[in-house]
């Protein structure tokens, strides 16, 4: 009986655990203007664009962890911009969808005024 008992509990830890460690993974494609700038995903290089990065997704369509994406200046007149997402919430209200596709233009530049707050969250 205690062998069966120990069968049972060891089957429903590993479901959980393969349950719980189950995500999927979509691809974002980056591209910008102009094209040919590197990319870094949470502070890794991944490439130039245009190129395809992959995230893990949770419940559905959401970023399964706090996700930025960073397209670096390599010509004179472009400007470092960054995507950031939010993710690895329980609940979906509070993780951002992951889109298709992102883009940089890389030629805006932060706003003059340091009080104008442009974020939208």
């Amino acid at each position: 009986m205690k062998l069966v008992m120990k069968k049972w509990i060891c089957l429903l830890i590993v479901s959980l655990t393969a349950i719980s460690c189950s995500r999927d993974v979509k691809t974002i494609k980056v591209t910008s203007d102009p094209l040919g700038v590197p990319i870094e995903v949470n502070g890794g290089y991944v490439g130039v664009t245009p190129c395809d990065i992959e995230v893990l997704v949770a419940n559905g369509n959401n970023f399964a962890r706090p996700t930025t994406i960073t397209a670096l200046p390599n010509e004179p007149g472009q400007y470092s911009q960054k995507k950031m997402f939010f993710g690895g919430f329980n609940s979906p209200v509070y993780n951002d969808a992951v889109p298709g596709r992102v883009f940089f233009q890389m030629a805006l530049r932060t706003t003059p005024n340091p009080e104008l707050d442009i974020n939208l969250w």
